[in-house]
């Protein structure tokens, strides 16, 4: 496991820190019960060789518990920074970029603009990087529609036209560059 947790606003250096000690044990208990839940349903299956390839491919099974386990474990970490009783995350919180390397595979979860990249080498041996996330900013067309249906707003400054924010509905606060 590695995960980088960017904290933003006065408060973000103890949400970070927060989600850095929570979050990889929330991703590695959800894990643990899609796993033992998968394995559960296999043992009953396994007698019928068409229901095996009906529902996927070992990898793709894989893939989609580790999706499950990162989004369950994302939501639950929001929920609980929402409702802590000491910790103030009304102008405060956390990117998270977070990848879990099993095998060959690399298996990532991420929300906001923390950005994970890969090094590897090209054919001629050059080191090469390669961009694993997409910066999860407000003015990207999914993230902007998301912003809106949750009421919020998305504009540029006057004076930083470049950098669309994210903005309360009817207050100008706090302006966060990222989604």
């Amino acid at each position: 496991f590695c995960g980088i947790f960017d904290g933003h606003g006065p408060h973000g250096h103890l949400v970070a820190r927060k989600v850095r000690d929570a979050l990889p044990l929330k991703l590695l208990s959800f894990l643990k019960e899609l796993w033992s839940s998968a394995t559960s349903c296999d043992v009953e299956s396994k007698s019928d060789s068409a229901n095996a390839a009906k529902d996927g491919s070992a990898e793709e099974k894989s893939n989609s518990m580790w999706r499950d386990a990162f989004l369950k474990s994302f939501k639950v970490m929001d929920k609980e920074l929402k409702s802590h009783p000491t910790l103030d995350c009304f102008g405060s919180g956390s990117t998270a970029a977070t990848i879990v390397k099993q095998g060959s595979n690399l298996f990532m979860g991420y929300i906001g603009d923390s950005r994970a990249i890969m090094g590897s080498r090209d054919s001629n041996d050059a080191l090469l990087a390669i961009q694993l996330t997409v910066d999860l900013k407000p003015d990207l067309p999914r993230e902007a529609e998301r912003i809106k249906q949750c009421k919020g707003r998305v504009f540029a400054l006057q004076d930083e036209p470049e950098v669309s924010r994210v903005w309360l509905p009817f207050d100008d606060a706090p302006g966060l560059a990222m989604a």
